[in-house]
């Protein structure tokens, strides 16, 4: 008897959620799911193994810091790289030898859908969700090895999938106006914090695997300035 009091105290006390009947809903959910809980500032390392036909090509190793829903950082090869990326504000900054090569306006699907959607309004993630192709008039739900998800999109054009239960981002696909079909899985997903990271990323395109990313040595207890993300700042930015 006391099993069962516990257990449905357990249940009155998790939010619940009813079922979206739009991807604004869905996005609106993950953000309240989350809301003031999840962490800020993230760092980790990232083995990058690269495909060909099949076969591995090549590895390499990066390091990576995020500061939601500031921007990230990323180091080639070692933390004192001058070869990298920074993403912040919607635009990407190409490094070499600590020189910038290279700025262009990329909405980074997977750093709004993965981690910042917990801290932008959902308005603003709904537009920069819109602007990337998404159609977020359109969600349906599928159940299939991995449970019950949303998904939220058009299938001629570019679907993104949230776990029911947890609320979790899973995957996306998308297809360019050639018809080659992308395709990005966050899998294996910890609890970290108020959180959760998902250490193993797969990158796919035309249903072959051409990239997968596992992390390592993930650390959320330091508050990592915000000068750290501003692209002026790659060759000083250390952690």
């Amino acid at each position: 008897m006391k099993q069962f009091i516990a257990a449905i105290l357990f249940l009155l006390a998790c939010p619940v959620f009813a079922q979206p009947k739009d991807g604004n809903e869905v996005v609106r959910t993950m953000y309240e799911q989350y809301k003031g809980k999840w962490y800020t500032d993230l760092t980790f390392t990232q083995k990058s193994i690269f495909y060909r036909e099949g076969n591995v090509d090549r590895e390499e190793t990066w390091y990576e810091a995020i500061k939601m829903p500031k921007g990230l950082v990323i180091k080639f090869g070692s933390k004192d790289s001058g070869n990298g990326l920074v993403f912040m504000n919607d635009t990407q900054y190409v490094f070499r030898a600590n020189v910038l090569v290279r700025k262009a306006k990329v909405i980074h699907d997977l750093l709004v859908l993965g981690f910042d959607v917990y801290f932008n309004d959902p308005s603003e993630t709904v537009r920069k969700l819109t602007e990337s192709g998404f159609d977020m008039s359109r969600c349906i739900t599928e159940t299939g090895p991995e449970g019950k998800q949303y998904v939220v999109g058009d299938s001629a054009k570019g679907q993104f999938w949230v776990a029911a239960d947890t609320y979790l981002f899973t995957k996306l696909r998308k297809k360019d106006p050639r018809g080659n079909v992308s395709e990005v899985q966050f899998n294996k997903y910890q609890k970290l914090g108020g959180g959760w990271i998902s250490p193993e990323v797969i990158i796919m395109r035309n249903g072959e695997v051409v990239m997968k990313e596992l992390y390592s040595n993930w650390a959320i207890g330091r508050t990592l300035p915000d000068t750290m993300f501003d692209p002026s700042s790659f060759q000083s930015a250390k952690w």
